[in-house]
């Protein structure tokens, strides 16, 4: 139980895969439109958004109790096999069949965060427009955004049950917020 190498393993906010981008694109809608207040109100509009790719983060299988009798809290099992082999699904967030009660006096053989929790797939966009006012006062502006975050309500799995005496083992216990909208009125003068 006090063996350091044996907790040596992946950080806990270790990701190995990050891909986000980050984009604005003017949309070609009415752009050109011979009719001006055609051109002005309905063109203009600006699409931008935030998209993450990204694999999840790692945790550590435990079994609860002080099975090795060193004044511990919980163990961990031991690892029999592979506990990031299968599809991701709410039911198996991992194979929990990679793991077996550790015997008694004993701390199990399962190392430190070597279960990878579910990745995102997360698309935030917003479409925008602004409006000049330069009419009524010099440099005037009305910018109307809409936003959406999750924007495909895509359900984006987060935590996993990693206590080995849980009912719940290898099940997904939460997932990252659905999808949330948001409107927004800024006048600048």
């Amino acid at each position: 139980s006090h063996d350091l190498g044996f907790d040596r393993g992946n950080a806990d906010l270790d990701r190995r895969h990050v891909l986000t981008l980050n984009y604005i694109y003017e949309l070609p809608i009415f752009k050109g439109h011979s009719n001006a207040f055609v051109r002005q109100g309905l063109g203009g509009w600006q699409l931008s958004g935030i998209t993450t790719f990204q694999t999840g983060p790692w945790s550590t299988a435990t079994y609860p109790g002080d099975i090795a009798g060193v004044g511990i809290g919980s163990v961990r099992p031991i690892l029999v096999g592979d506990p990031n082999t299968g599809a991701t699904t709410v039911d198996q967030g991992f194979n929990p069949a990679a793991f077996a009660p550790p015997d008694e006096l004993t701390c199990g053989t399962a190392g430190r965060n070597i279960i990878a929790r579910p990745g995102r797939n997360n698309w935030n966009l917003s479409i925008f427009k602004v409006f000049s006012f330069s009419a009524l006062r010099e440099g005037a502006q009305l910018q109307f955004r809409a936003e959406t975050f999750n924007t495909f309500n895509h359900t984006q799995f987060s935590g996993v049950d990693t206590n080995y005496l849980s009912a719940n083992f290898g099940k997904v216990t939460s997932t990252y917020d659905a999808r949330r909208i948001q409107f927004g009125l800024r006048f600048s003068f």
